[in-house]
């Protein structure tokens, strides 16, 4: 019984490593093939079942965004109350992180003060679910306006916040974020902010 299950064995091994050993050259062969096909084609010419090979890509979600609330600043020789707004653009390439676009403004409720942005970065989601935190950044450009300070350079933005009804084309963010220019005394702006999504 023995001797029989040991030629037994023995015999599906072989088979495993026959067959393992046919796929490997078969697979060696195609690709061979397709080298020397890839090489005899030429303008005109081509393989129909390569012509959108380069352009098959996962297509991302899209959506605009609008959000505003109270904020404040810093270095902007004002004090009082910020009124803050964005607009958005989001690209959402995977189930776990967003490519975002943003312009955003931070004026004072009386006098002078104001700080605007334009960057460009991008947020990574905690959770894959309807209600999900999140933490990003940008980088861009801004300039800070006071009484006597005017600065213009490069700026960066930090934020973060919760998104809600994220499984829907139209969602809810709210958020926190500072913005500061990197130029003498650094012009800053913070806030909170309640902002939609929608296509």
């Amino acid at each position: 019984m023995k001797r029989i299950l040991l030629v037994f064995g023995f015999l599906v091994l072989a088979a495993l490593t026959i067959g393992s050993t046919t796929t490997w050259a078969q697979s060696s062969q195609d690709e061979e093939f397709q080298s020397a096909e890839i090489q005899k084609e030429e303008v005109g010419k081509i393989n129909p079942n390569r012509v959108h090979r380069l352009e098959t890509r996962i297509k991302s979600f899209k959506a605009w965004s609008f959000g505003f609330g109270p904020g404040g600043g810093r270095n902007l020789e004002n004090d009082e109350l910020f009124y803050t707004f964005a607009l958005a653009r989001h690209w959402e390439a995977n189930e776990d992180a967003e490519i975002r676009a943003r312009l955003g403004i931070a004026s004072a409720k009386s006098g002078k003060g104001t700080l605007g942005s334009l960057g460009i970065g991008g947020a990574f989601f905690v959770s894959r679910t309807a209600i999900s935190p999140f933490i990003g950044g940008e980088f861009g450009l801004g300039s800070g306006i006071g009484d006597e300070i005017s600065r213009t350079g490069f700026s960066g933005s930090l934020y973060g916040g919760m998104r809600f009804f994220r499984t829907s084309d139209t969602q809810m963010e709210v958020g926190a974020f500072y913005t500061t220019i990197f130029e003498k005394e650094n012009p800053s702006s913070f806030g909170l902010q309640l902002s939609v999504l929608f296509q």
